[in-house]
């Protein structure tokens, strides 16, 4: 019995530690088919770059540290690889994550600020990649488009899904 309590305990330990609930996860998108430079400082020299393979299914993903004057400091990998590199990209529209939500059809709270009470209310939003913008503790600044505008605003980074292959439910 020791040995199974052990073991739960442990899968418990290693799902808070790499799950996909972290609030600074991102991905860039499946459709993407360009290179990402990652460079040594914001409008900085290129370190190296990095590219989904399409191919073989193997997609970017990238864990934002901090972020200055439109770029992100990050940790970026693709997927399958798990090849880490860290530097800065630029800030760009590829880069953001889905909606945690199954339905083809949502309603969506776009907050005016981080941990305010007054939103935009999206009726009826087709659900499609949303752009990070930016974080704050555990609201994030997402960009999305809706009948032809861009609309911003801020959601809880708890409703979102930074993974090219789940949908998180």
């Amino acid at each position: 019995m020791n040995r199974l309590s052990f073991t739960i305990v442990l899968l418990l330990i290693i799902n808070l530690l790499y799950g996909q609930n972290a609030t600074n996860e991102a991905i860039v998108s499946w459709h993407h088919n360009g290179t990402i430079k990652i460079l040594d400082a914001p409008s900085g020299s290129e370190i190296t770059t990095i590219k989904n393979d399409s191919l073989n299914e193997n997609f970017i993903s990238l864990e934002i540290l901090e972020e200055k004057k439109g770029y992100f400091h990050v940790q970026i990998w693709l997927a399958i690889d798990q090849v880490k590199h860290q530097g800065w990209i630029k800030k760009q529209e590829n880069i953001g994550a889905f909606l945690r939500n199954q339905n083809e059809f949502v309603d969506i709270k776009l907050y005016l600020e981080s941990h305010s009470d007054e939103f935009q209310l999206i009726e009826k939003w087709k659900t499609k990649f949303i752009t990070i913008e930016e974080y704050d503790q555990d609201w994030i600044k997402i960009s999305i488009s809706h009948k032809g505008k861009r609309l911003t605003g801020w959601i809880k980074s708890n409703l979102i899904c930074a993974n090219n292959y789940s949908t998180c439910s």
